[in-house]
């Protein structure tokens, strides 16, 4: 039965795309596909496209790092970052990751037992029924999906002659199709936003793979990348965090004294989670603070937090934010960072060395980025939030310690991992152009 929904699956996949990409070549030929992405640039100017899926705010925005630093490099390159979730036809896509997202919040242990059998050898495997109905149903819905999308995304991809396609995130299937109809002859690189590679980040039709740690290394090679497919750069982080800031500069520009220990908590660009719990929690240290909320795109969790009060005895000041472009700042003034485990926002606080309290990992990416801090001595887990005011009571006052989990982030992060990239993309595209490679050496 599997095996013959998934053969009707693929053949209703192929039809579809085989199709849409007929009807887009007929558009080309009247000259009907706009010239919106024409550019004036040089013939010989790198041409890279940065593909993400922005399920959660890391792809985006290590897409966007990268991009912003291969501008710098390489001012004639044409570097186009997209997100296939904001294109015209990707409703279907975007419902998806809606549903993975409630799903993520509203059942986290079933979501972790269908992540931890995705990362087996497929023979090892093993699902209840309803979660393989629900493979199936999502599959085609997928492959359904991916025809509407191509509506938009196949004349976009078409108005250039791309070097190479960089994947932030999951979206190489769609590409590897077009490629293998010939629509597309771009290769294929990954670039992982996490301090883990699950087995679904490999895939054959993968020519290059960044990844965050050596580990992530071993275990790509182990399920068939070659090692001179794999380049160990770290977790791109805007170019922002490669420069040299004062830390009374960054005291000042966000009304900061600096006289008192300051928690920085940070909610994601989503601000999800118990956020609220979290900031209360905190305001019962005892000890006076200077704590910086940041709520991400969430106004209605911005209001929410901006409402509450220290109790009574306690004098901490307190400053919400709600989304900003500045957060390198508040990582260089910050003393602990209280957050998630999400991949973007720890590689920040390591490129700035800051010690680390993790609150409720999902199970997953971010259970595993927690288990690898712990690791490395930069962070500690909060199990239970009636103990936070506790732990960070403990952290605070120990100076040893604080001193140590920083020296261990600086160890681990990596400001320039961006510009790493970018140099290598650049340095790859010379190459087999046949052109000199010192331009981006630099």
């Amino acid at each position: 039965m599997k095996n013959c929904c998934e053969k009707k699956i693929q053949r209703w996949a192929c039809f579809l795309l085989m199709s849409e990409a007929k009807a887009i070549d007929t558009m080309n030929a009247n000259g009907a596909v706009a010239g919106e992405h024409a550019t004036n640039h040089s013939r010989n100017a790198p041409r890279i496209l940065l593909l993400c899926k922005s399920t959660g705010t890391g792809p985006r925005r290590g897409a966007l790092a990268v991009a912003l630093a291969l501008r710098q490099l390489d001012p004639d390159a044409v570097v186009h970052d997209i997100d296939i979730l904001q294109l015209e036809y990707a409703g279907r896509q975007r419902r998806a990751v809606k549903n993975g997202i409630k799903m993520q919040e509203q059942q986290p242990y079933r979501l972790a037992r269908l992540y931890e059998q995705a990362d087996k050898p497929p023979g090892e495997r093993r699902y209840f029924w309803s979660d393989r109905i629900r493979f199936w149903q999502r599959r085609f819905r997928g492959r359904f999906g991916d025809y509407w999308l191509l509506r938009s995304f196949l004349p976009f991809l078409q108005s250039e002659a791309w070097d190479v396609i960089v994947n932030v995130g999951a979206t190489g299937e769609l590409i590897a199709a077009l490629k293998q109809q010939g629509k597309i002859r771009a290769p294929q690189f990954l670039l992982t936003t996490d301090f883990y590679t699950h087995r679904a980040n490999y895939a054959k039709y993968y020519a290059h793979y960044f990844v965050a740690t050596e580990e992530c290394a071993v275990h790509l090679k182990a399920l068939g990348a070659k090692r001179k497919q794999i380049s160990i750069t770290g977790t791109p982080i805007h170019p922002a965090f490669s420069e040299i800031k004062e830390r009374a500069q960054c005291l000042r520009a966000h009304g900061l004294s600096g006289d008192r220990p300051i928690v920085l908590q940070m909610t994601g660009g989503l601000g999800m989670g118990p956020v609220e719990k979290i900031f209360k929690a905190v305001l019962t240290v005892t000890m006076p603070l200077e704590v910086v909320v940041v709520a991400g795109r969430n106004q209605e969790l911005k209001q929410r937090l901006e409402q509450i009060v220290p109790p009574g005895g306690i004098q901490h000041r307190v400053k919400i934010l709600g989304l900003t472009d500045r957060v390198d700042e508040l990582m260089r003034v910050a003393d602990v960072l209280v957050s998630k485990s999400g991949g973007m926002t720890t590689a920040e606080a390591l490129a700035c060395g800051v010690p680390i309290v993790i609150i409720d990992p999902f199970p997953g990416l971010e259970a595993q980025n927690c288990d690898f801090l712990l690791e490395n001595g930069v962070a500690i887990k909060n199990q239970h939030l009636e103990t936070l005011p506790f732990q960070l009571t403990q952290l605070l006052s120990d100076s040893q310690r604080l001193a140590q989990m920083r020296s261990n982030a600086r160890r681990l992060g990596n400001p320039q991992a961006a510009f790493d990239i970018a140099r290598k993309i650049l340095q790859w595209v010379r190459a087999a152009k046949g052109e000199s490679v010192e331009r981006v050496k630099e």
